[in-house]
């Protein structure tokens, strides 16, 4: 699971880049008619796709976390509930935050259908982020 959540840097970096480079790729003096100036923002709303894809792998890894402490909650050490509570709170602010980076993305991307599956899915991510955030404290405080 770590490097389920550290490999994602490397590729947030590379995706960046390439959002970069191809933000720089845009004719400065093109008609926004032009093959090449089209080609361009082709490869801008590509680069954003995949800077959103990333983040949302992101989350999702972050919402396998919260399932596991989940688990942990019930049947963990007592003395540790301190530390639960924190890698608690750790991944619900990844998810939070990978959720956030996406939606920012979102709003530069033109393909609708990418972006109302993208919303939907953190929309579901969100509840489920929600909801366990709400159980796990429920079984700490209850310990």
């Amino acid at each position: 699971m770590k490097q389920d959540l550290l490999l994602p840097l490397d590729r947030d970096t590379t995706a960046f880049n390439g959002l970069i480079a191809a933000l720089r790729s845009i004719p400065k003096n093109a008609s926004p008619t032009a093959p090449e100036y089209r080609s361009a923002l082709e490869a801008v709303d590509s680069a954003y796709k995949l800077a959103s894809a990333i983040p949302l792998a992101v989350a999702e890894s972050a919402l396998d976390t919260l399932n596991l402490l989940n688990q942990v909650a019930e049947f963990g050490l007592a003395t540790a509930l301190s530390d639960l509570a924190v890698a608690t709170a750790m991944a619900d602010a990844a998810l939070s935050g990978a959720s956030w980076n996406v939606r920012i993305n979102l709003k530069e991307i033109k393909d609708q259908s990418f972006i109302t599956d993208c919303t939907r899915r953190l929309t579901e991510l969100d509840q489920a982020r929600q909801n366990l955030r709400a159980e796990i404290e429920r079984k700490l405080l209850a310990r």
